[in-house]
């Protein structure tokens, strides 16, 4: 089976692909990679949901959760910032214990395939910037603290290779995940973490969303601006019979409502090798 077919959906997907190497192959100093839930998901590091479950299955053997708030994170419409800010507000020790034992149990299991190719990126001086808080990628690449930022407990250096824009597993107070979390670093002074999307911003031409669901619009409301008009924007999202639907609603908001050219290049979820196989396509045509 030829490689492309495998997570090409389009004409229209195949032209974005070509233009994103294309732009690789020109411009490569003016992109950044984001890094998303989907590619950590790959190495095998657990989702969002996944994490919400092993957090409640904890903290009701503690006996440290009320019915009432038990009630609120078995809504399916309440958002995940808000299910973690009932964990953290019920017992800040215990969310933060079980968070951090949750990355450890999985830590020596991982398949690093994923995180060896965005290696080679990095390698082509591609700032990398991750909403991840796992040390994935930072380990398999065997990169020191001396190449990263941690946001928002450091100020953000656009010469780092990795950004850590949410915080990191072993630093809780940089973590941002409760909707606390989000009032504190992105809205109110100091504002680290939108000083930083704004400093990237103003640095960078072509941004590239790898495994994002993108429905922060903490992540996306830089677009906003007349300024964004100029920008490039790839999006490669995970796509399953799940959320093909909703991925394409996502697609026809950003461009007609928002009026925002996000280029799509999905891969298939249920196939964990596509998006390394994706991966691998655009770095070799833009670079060997």
């Amino acid at each position: 089976m030829c490689v492309k077919k495998m997570f090409i959906y389009s004409i229209e997907e195949e032209i974005h692909l070509e233009t994103l190497i294309e732009n690789l192959k020109s411009n490569k100093e003016l992109c950044c990679f984001w890094l998303g839930a989907g590619v950590s998901k790959i190495a095998g590091y657990p989702l969002w949901e996944e994490l919400i479950m092993k957090l409640k299955e904890i903290f009701i053997w503690r006996g440290v959760v009320e019915p009432h708030i038990l009630r609120l994170l078995d809504d399916p419409y309440l958002k995940f910032p808000q299910k973690m800010q009932c964990f953290k507000g019920c017992h800040k020790y215990l969310y933060i214990d079980t968070m951090k034992k949750v990355f450890e149990e999985v830590e020596y299991m991982l398949d690093k395939e994923v995180f060896k190719i965005i290696g080679k990126f990095l390698n082509q001086e591609i700032l990398i910037i991750t909403t991840n808080i796992d040390k994935g990628l930072q380990n398999t690449l065997n990169l020191s603290d001396d190449h990263i930022s941690i946001i928002p407990i450091e100020n953000c250096s656009i010469n780092s290779k990795i950004i850590y824009l949410h915080g990191r597993i072993d630093k809780p107070e940089s973590w941002v995940f409760a909707e606390e979390d989000y009032a504190k670093f992105y809205h109110n002074p100091p504002r680290k973490v939108r000083e930083c999307w704004e400093k990237i911003f103003n640095n960078y031409m072509i941004f590239v969303y790898i495994g994002y669901s993108l429905t922060e619009m903490e992540i996306y409301s830089q677009f906003f601006n007349e300024d964004a008009k100029r920008k490039k924007v790839f999006w490669i999202p995970g796509i399953s019979e799940k959320n093909k639907e909703n991925i394409k609603n996502n697609i026809r908001y950003f461009r007609y409502v928002l009026e925002l050219d996000f280029k799509t290049i999905p891969y298939i979820v249920e196939d964990k090798t596509s998006l390394i196989k994706l991966l691998s396509e655009i770095y070799d045509k833009a670079f060997n």
